[in-house]
């Protein structure tokens, strides 16, 4: 806006346009003013613009910005793809720097596009940009000016080129960095920004036209073959790269380049995401180091969305729902997951579109909003009925075909409980129908191509097996015989460690939901084990890309504290900690029903438990009775349950009674302590 930048928006995520919100307002001036966009093409059509009209109203004052071709639009000549087959160029002598308007004829009328769907609307976090400088120099040679930089151990020390004042590349301000080169070499330089960072590559530089850097990022200290050429004009400039990138390392390629370059600190602008709130777990087993990798794995990866992506450009929706579970024990945000289901289009492949249909279906568990989900529901119910209903007239054979047939029946069993609270009648009804058919399908099936697989003893099929197991677990698919069967099947230790911690963390989640306690908590050694290693997130501390490595506070949080929503937005909220694998447990959950603190300690017979509740609201707190057989309850020092009998206490409105445990029933906020003995 008049010259100054508002706003960056994100790579796109998809084939969706979404709309994208920033603030006018504050840059206006009296009489004209000036706003520029510019727009990345993704294709090799030409670059499209479409604006709708819309007025600002500052005081008395109204400004209306016109649609349609009342925009003008030029080519961005300072960008091209490069000649050399290396990514993107920008060319400094080629863009406006002066303020000067450019010449009328290098305008044209915008073009009008008419697109499939409206923008969808959309509910990310604003996201502010900070500057961050490398942390350290992590290497500096020279190689061939030709070289295709894929790996930083290529580069020699310096003979022909000169790298002066490194220290300042660091930082503004100081001695500046020079660069000079030689005809065919290059300087070749990899700075180090200490943890993986999210934002815009800055250069501050003076150079002589046509001398070139080219940039190029990493999460590993390796070069990428992705890279931006700038190409330098005469005099000084401040640079920010548009493109959004993510890296640990940036590196440095600075070629054609016989005068004296200089250079005044290289940066990120990064983004920033808002401060959230933060949950709370410790106990004996479970150290501090592991609920803050949990954090900084959250932290890294979510950029308005949970960014994973495939080679393919797919999002990676095993590794968004992961992560979304534990960011509702983490920190209670339910944000990020409605926005990445706004920001990406529809799946187009049936186990894809199962993922983003359980997204949905966790999304409305924690978050209770049915109004944002129900603006989606009919699209994602008319893509999911016919794979779901056509699955019923196959013969699963082998563990491929089974693979997808247990992400199509675990989404017909959300979408029956999501139009229950957000559909009409008539579609609950509909896919509760389809549920129950696909569920005994899919247990008179699934042994068959399991014993398929047992014939195959190659590790990939061993994989297979045990990832469709894991599944079936986790999404409580199988019948009680097929649940106990598959619990003893064999499992070898050497491929268990060949597996991924994603692939582990829908074993451990399957092995809970199966009241397999001791196999689920000894599956979370692969975290604890990682938790002295360096770096701060569990990609880090694994070396291992961050859409592999979610942490475990979906665990912590669910069943060890035991704090689970029963319905959407914990209308009933459910207090059941597990008490099979610890003697002792604390934390705060963050819910879109106030915070709720829990702190539980085992000791021989007796078991206590704390509860705070910060909102009103009907709690199911499950009291285990462990080895007594008349056991003895008290709340807040009063007698509620005694001899197989209830006590009247104002704050139970309910006590149910079972062989394992005593269940009492609340419905205010309040601080309670119940005590066995």
């Amino acid at each position: 806006m008049n010259g100054k930048e508002l706003a960056r928006g994100l790579s796109p995520y998809g084939p969706h346009s979404v709309w994208h919100v920033f603030d006018l307002c504050s840059e206006l001036l009296a009489g004209d003013n000036e706003i520029q966009l510019l727009v990345e093409s993704l294709t090799d059509s030409a670059n499209w613009l479409m604006v709708n009209g819309f007025a600002i109203t500052e005081g008395d004052k109204k400004t209306t910005i016109a649609s349609g071709k009342r925009w003008k639009m030029r080519p961005a000549r300072a960008w091209r793809w490069s000649e050399y087959g290396v990514g993107l160029e920008y060319d400094a002598q080629s863009e406006q720097v002066d303020g000067s308007q450019p010449e009328a004829s290098t305008w044209s009328e915008a073009v009008e596009v008419s697109t499939r769907r409206v923008p969808r609307e959309w509910h990310p976090y604003n996201f502010a940009l900070h500057e961050h400088f490398p942390v350290g120099l992590h290497s500096a040679g020279e190689v061939h000016a030709n070289s295709s930089g894929d790996s930083i151990g290529t580069s020699a020390p310096f003979q022909h080129c000169k790298l002066v004042q490194r220290q300042s590349l660091l930082a503004p301000g100081g001695a500046l960095t020079r660069i000079a080169t030689d005809n065919d070499k290059a300087v070749f330089v990899v700075l180090d920004f200490g943890k993986p960072v999210s934002g815009y590559p800055r250069l501050r530089i003076s150079g002589q036209v046509g001398s070139i850097v080219a940039l190029s990022w990493s999460q590993e200290p390796t070069a990428s073959k992705d890279w931006i050429r700038y190409r330098c004009c005469s005099g000084y400039r401040d640079w920010c790269c548009p493109r959004l990138v993510h890296l640990r390392y940036m590196i440095l390629r600075v070629s054609d380049c016989p005068f004296t370059m200089e250079l005044n600190g290289v940066s990120i602008m990064q983004r920033v995401g808002p401060s959230l709130p933060a949950g709370r777990f410790s106990s004996s087993q479970v150290s501090e180091e592991a609920w803050n990798a949990g954090a900084a794995s959250l932290n890294q990866s979510r950029f308005e969305v949970y960014d994973f992506f495939t080679e393919s450009e797919e999002p990676s929706w095993p590794s968004v729902y992961a992560y979304a579970l534990n960011d509702f024990y983490q920190t209670g945000d339910t944000k990020t997951a409605l926005a990445t289901l706004e920001a990406m289009a529809l799946p187009n492949t049936d186990d894809q579109l199962a993922w983003y249909v359980l997204v949905a279906e966790a999304y409305l568990l924690y978050s209770g909003d049915s109004d944002n989900l129900r603006t989606m529901l009919l699209e994602i119910e008319n893509a999911l009925w016919s794979p779901c209903a056509a699955l019923l007239s196959t013969n699963p054979a082998n563990l491929s075909q089974m693979k997808a047939a247990v992400l199509l029946v675990a989404a017909s069993k959300a979408m029956a409980n999501i139009t229950s609270y957000a559909g009409s009648a008539s579609a609950a009804d509909r896919w509760s129908a389809l549920e129950v058919e696909l569920t005994t399908f899919f247990d008179e099936s699934f042994w068959s191509a399991l014993s398929a697989a047992g014939e195959d003893e190659t590790e990939e099929s061993a994989n297979q097996a045990h990832w469709l197991t894991a599944l079936t677990l986790f999404f409580d698919l199988a019948s009680d015989d097929s649940r106990n069967k598959l619990l003893t099947l064999k499992r070898t230790p050497d491929a268990q460690r060949s597996r991924s911690m994603l692939h582990r963390f829908y074993e451990i989640g399957g092995y809970w939901n199966a009241e397999a306690n001791q196999l689920a908590a000894s599956g979370l050694r692969s975290w604890l084990d990682l938790q002295k290693e360096t770096g701060s997130s569990w990609a880090e501390k694994s070396k291992n890309r961050p859409a592999d490595c979610p942490g475990i506070e979906y665990f912590l949080g669910c069943h060890i504290l035991g704090v689970v929503p029963l319905s959407p937005g914990y209308g009933v909220l459910s207090i059941k900690p597990d008490m099979a694998v610890m003697d002792s447990a604390a934390g705060i959950v963050n819910t879109v029903r106030g915070t709720v603190e829990v702190a539980w300690d085992r000791h021989d017979s007796h078991f206590s438990l704390d509860l705070g509740l910060e909102q009103d609201g009907k709690t199911q707190v499950h009291l285990p009775r462990g080895d007594l057989r008349f056991p003895r309850i008290l709340l807040n020092g009063e007698t509620v349950w005694q001899n197989e009998k209830v006590r009247p206490n104002a704050d139970v409105r309910e006590l149910m009674s079972d062989e394992r445990g005593i269940t009492l029933v609340l419905e205010r906020s309040g601080s309670f302590k119940f005590e066995i003995e």
